[in-house]
């Protein structure tokens, strides 16, 4: 296995010369004190370093830490600055985050509405699995890891997923 502080030292050469990636990478080992003490703000300037360079999923790393405030002040409104580009180069993680505040009814702003119908399907889908999760997690959560109570796992759900959730838990 590599060594994570001979690691952190060729990201941080990598950072200094500009490379987005390695940026990304020594990011996240400030972010979770791997190779490196952890520092969060520091893990914060690097993601957004990297992110300003176009790499996707440190626009969606950093729009992420903008909503929870992890490394840095929260700001909903500079994270969807960030999420509509990488959601633009089709990154998952931003796909995720939007489809998390659209079920919670923020707006999305920073898309243009034919942006909007372009990704609504991937965001309405992932608000669908969402869904299907929370439900699977309030069935299997119960005394010896399953609930008796399945309807309250259903209560998430429309009649299309209920036969789905019946057959993974029951």
């Amino acid at each position: 296995a590599a060594d994570p502080t001979d690691a952190a030292r060729l990201f941080e050469q990598g950072a200094r010369a500009g490379s987005a990636t390695s940026q990304w990478a020594l990011a996240g080992q400030y972010l979770e004190g791997t190779g490196v003490p952890r520092d969060l703000p520091k893990g914060f300037a690097l993601m957004e370093q990297a992110a300003k360079q176009g790499l996707a999923e440190a626009q969606a790393s950093v729009a992420w830490m903008l909503l929870t405030g992890h490394g840095t002040k929260a700001d909903s409104k500079a994270a969807l600055r960030w999420l509509a580009p990488a959601a633009r180069q089709g990154s998952a993680h931003a796909y995720s985050l939007l489809a998390q505040m659209y079920m919670r009814g923020e707006v999305v702003a920073p898309l243009a509405e034919s942006e909007l119908r372009a990704i609504r399907p991937a965001v309405l889908k992932l608000a669908k699995l969402s869904d299907l999760a929370t439900a699977f997690l309030h069935v299997r959560n119960g005394p010896g890891g399953r609930s008796t109570n399945l309807d309250e796992g259903l209560l998430h759900l429309g009649n299309d997923d209920s036969g789905r959730l019946r057959r993974h838990v029951g």
